[in-house]
């Protein structure tokens, strides 16, 4: 079934939200195929498999923690450097993530109208497709995320991605990814701990991750947080 998705879209990176001044978003899953024809073949003969993707945002200039603050601070840095496209609005809806270099962000001037601004992203690997487990939301204290029932359990593992946008209350905090067979008894697989700042961040599990998961997050302070899940 088709899905209208417009203004249900939400794109961190890097621990920015750039969804509040976001006008189109594009995420590209691409492959490249390598010529390795030689002098005296009938055909063109061609490698495929290798992949090619890439992310373009586009959407209006913000001076504050939008793409004009994420492009000024992490502009060639290699690190924690997670993209996350979120489309639609609930737990468990569609994601895609990767930990990925900011190549381009460019200011385009306008005289009469708001400012544009576009950026383009290249993924280290390429684009996991996965599902919101949280969209941005403040947490004071410990507490959980809702959870995604996935129906039946998995044995590849897989792997999360958490964008912590703000943190204050001093100490640090850890959040965690939670797994259980009934939505009543939890278990860590996957863990951040010493958050203290604005960061993002990456975090693999392997072995068998169970029909239902969650995000927890344990401290005194406040934390914004956001998070994709990927099951292998």
């Amino acid at each position: 079934m088709a899905k209208l998705f417009s203004k249900q879209v939400s794109v961190y990176f890097a621990g920015f939200d750039l969804g509040t001044a976001t006008t189109s978003t594009m995420i590209s899953l691409e492959l490249e195929a390598l010529d390795k024809t030689a002098l005296g073949d009938g055909a063109e003969t061609v490698i495929a498999g290798i992949r090619h993707d890439q992310a373009e945002w586009s959407g209006l200039y913000d001076d504050g923690t939008s793409m004009d603050a994420a492009g000024s601070a992490m502009i060639g840095s290699g690190t924690n450097n997670v993209l996350s496209v979120h489309i639609g609005t609930t737990i468990g809806s569609r994601a895609y993530a990767g930990t990925a270099l900011l190549l381009m962000t460019k200011p385009l001037s306008s005289v009469k109208g708001l400012v544009q601004q576009e950026a383009i992203f290249k993924p280290d690997q390429s684009w996991d497709r996965g599902q919101t487990q949280l969209l941005n939301t403040s947490f004071t204290g410990s507490g959980s995320s809702g959870s995604i029932d996935n129906a039946a359990l998995t044995t590849g593992g897989g792997k999360w991605y958490l964008h912590v946008f703000t943190y204050s209350g001093g100490g640090t905090t850890v959040v965690s990814l939670e797994d259980s067979a009934d939505a009543a008894s939890w278990a860590a697989v996957g863990t951040v701990g010493a958050i203290s700042a604005r960061s993002s961040y990456r975090n693999t599990f392997t072995g068998t991750l169970r029909r239902y998961t969650r995000v927890t997050k344990t401290a005194t302070g406040t934390a914004q947080l956001a998070a994709v899940v990927v099951r292998d």
